[in-house]
């Protein structure tokens, strides 16, 4: 069965219970960011032929919630290895991306 007409038989069947559906409707948001990205990726590096843009990737994943800004703390910062410091502004996952 097709995913789209899968998601959308599975919205009728769940808008009789509004917590599901409205988890429902944020799962279907968040895959379509990770689709968004995962196609600019696709573009840039197999289609373009193009090196990916650090700046701009970084850019497009924070525009779409995948990562956000963080303060770095002690806990964050590895002086051996990392190239920045306790309250310098570091990204990290989103909690769409964080967990398994």
């Amino acid at each position: 069965m097709e995913v789209t007409k899968f998601l959308d038989e599975l919205k009728e069947e769940i808008k009789r219970a509004p917590k599901l559906f409205y988890q429902f409707e944020q799962l279907q948001a968040e895959l379509g960011k990770l689709k968004q990205f995962a196609r600019y990726i696709i573009r840039v590096e197999c289609w373009d032929m193009q090196e990916p843009d650090g700046g701009d990737t970084q850019e497009l994943a924070e525009k779409l919630g995948l990562i956000k800004k963080h303060i770095a703390t002690k806990n964050d910062v590895d002086s051996e290895f990392d190239d920045y410091g306790i309250g310098d502004t570091i990204y990290k996952f989103s909690d769409t991306l964080s967990g398994e």
